[in-house]
This record gives C-alpha cells, sequence and structure tokens, in this order.
C-alpha cells in the first residue's frame, strides 16, 4: 500500500514531556541526549542514538520502553513511519499513551484499518491523547465513507478537533488548517461545506493571531459564499472584530454597516443583532 506523508507526531511532545519526570536513571543519560536532539529536530542523530544504546541495554533495563517510545517519535518526525513501527509496538506493550504514536506509524504505511484499531484503543476519555485519537479516527472515516455529506461531516469533526486542541498546543492548528483546506477544495462537497470551511479558516487564523489573515479569508467567505448567509454573517462580525482588535474602527464598522444594509438576507441570525448593539455601543446609528 501507498506510504502517506506523516506531518509531524504532535502528540509526541505530550508523551515526552510527561514521561520525562519519570526518566529511569539506568537510561537517563541516552534519554537526554535523543531528547536534546530530538528538540533540536535532527530527527536522525536522534534515531542513531537510540539504535546503539538499545543495541546494548540488557532487555530487564528499566527505562527500555520509554527509550522505544523515542525512537519511535524520531523515526515518524523524520517520515519514517515503517521503521518506526517496531519501537512503539513494545513501548505500547507497556505504556498505553504510546498508541496514538503507533496508529499514526500505521497509518503512514497505509494500514488504515490496523491504525483505526489502534486509535480506537486510546479514545477513550478527556487526555490530549484521547482527543487526538477521536480526530483521526474521524479524519480516517472521511476517507472511507461513500456518502459526500458524511464524508464532510467526519472531515469536519476533524478538523474541529484539531482546531480545539490548538488551544493545548498550536501546533495542532496546522493540521486543522490541513484538513480545512482540503474540504474547501474538494468539489464534491462544493457549496456549505466549502462557505463553512472557509470561514473555519479564518477561525484558525484568528486563533494564531493572524488578524490580516483571518480577514482575508472572512471576506472571501462572505464576498465568494453569498448564498450560506449563515455563515456570511459569522464572517461579517468576525471581520469587524479583528479590525477593531487592530485598531482599525473605522473598518469595524463598516463591516457592521454592510452587515445591517442586508437586512433582508441577514435580520433572522443572531450576529444581525450584535451588530447593531456594537455600533450603538460605539456611539454610531
Amino acid at each position: 500500500m501507498t506510504k502517506i506523508a506523516l506531518r509531524s507526531s504532535l502528540v509526541a511532545f505530550f508523551i515526552l514531556i510527561s514521561a520525562q519526570a519519570q526518566v529511569p536513571v539506568a537510561v537517563a543519560p541516552i534519554y537526554a541526549e535523543a531528547k536534546a536532539a530530538l528538540d533540536s529536530r535532527e530527527f536522525t542523530e536522534a534515531a542513531r542514538i537510540l539504535d546503539e544504546a538499545l543495541a546494548k541495554l540488557p532487555p530487564d533495563t528499566a527505562g527500555l520502553a520509554l527509550l522505544h517510545l523515542t525512537l519511535g517519535t524520531a523515526r515518524l518526525r523524520s517520515n519514517e513511519p515503517e521503521k518506526a513501527i517496531a519501537p512503539l509496538e513494545k513501548a505500547a506493550a507497556n505504556d498505553p499513551s504510546a498508541l496514538p504514536l503507533l496508529a499514526d506509524a500505521l497509518r503512514g504505511v497505509g494500514r488504515a484499518d490496523d491504525a483505526r484499531r489502534t486509535y480506537e484503543k486510546a479514545a477513550t476519555g478527556d487526555t490530549v491523547n484521547a482527543k487526538y485519537s477521536r480526530a483521526r479516527i474521524a479524519q480516517l472515516d472521511s476517507s472511507t465513507e461513500k456518502d459526500a455529506l458524511k464524508a464532510a461531516a467526519s472531515a469536519f469533526t476533524a478538523a474541529d478537533a484539531f482546531a480545539a486542541l490548538g488551544d493545548e498546543d498550536p501546533t495542532y492548528l496546522d493540521e486543522a488548517t490541513a484538513i480545512y483546506e482540503t474540504i474547501a477544495r474538494n468539489k464534491q462537497w462544493r457549496g456549505e461545506a466549502t462557505a463553512r470551511a472557509v470561514y473555519s479558516l479564518g477561525e484558525v487564523q484568528r486563533q494564531k493571531k493572524a488578524l490580516p489573515e483571518a480577514i482575508a479569508y472572512y471576506q472571501r467567505c462572505f464576498v465568494s459564499w453569498a448564498r450560506y448567509p449563515a455563515w456570511c454573517a459569522r464572517a461579517y462580525l468576525r471581520a469587524s472584530e479583528s479590525f477593531e482588535a487592530l485598531g482599525r474602527r473605522p473598518e469595524a464598522i463598516a463591516h457592521l454597516r454592510e452587515l445591517l444594509r442586508k437586512r433582508d438576507k441577514y435580520s433572522r441570525f443572531p450576529e444581525f443583532e450584535e451588530a447593531e448593539k456594537r455600533l450603538r455601543a460605539w456611539g454610531e446609528q
């Protein structure tokens, strides 16, 4: 099967950070050296350090699971999922927190069914790993679902979950962006899904504090996808908020006024009333 190019196993950082405080003395120097290489994005070097160490350490050494986990992470980060599977299987046998990474590796070599089953083992609860795993399951569902509407819904579930995880680590926003962009480009989903995806791309940029970029997406939403007024009304309001945050109140006011001018299209949405309130608060009629 065709190997999937993985982005980065972002969940690895949470695993490694939590594990660092519990590093057994027997592997602490090796782990510290490999982790330093990982942090410097020297993934091949990290893998070399770990491969050499694991070849020499006795099989009953305390902390081997952590070294296998770190090795699997290094392999994934260097886009070698086929080499990550074995060490991650060894890590997961002793530490369930390694399961999402193992699933990432399986997904990376095209073993989607095995990946899904592995994500499912980690998907219960409210931890970062569980949320991450549920997002990946939804992404897999989207790629296999034959019904276009259901496939789009699963893609949004995945993208929205990664966007929410952006509060834990901003790098998850890149995952959300990639999926929203895929939705926006998909001709089968052309229509309201596109409008929602474009609006959501603006929301991701707003999370990143990239307000000019966010505004561009909001404007694209209400200019190009005016047939879907629910998303356009939100986009007008968000664009106004973004201009206000940039200290550009005249443009913020202009966007609210434009929303109100289109009463026939937008008056039934809560954003219309909110726009009126904000203009009154600014002394604008």
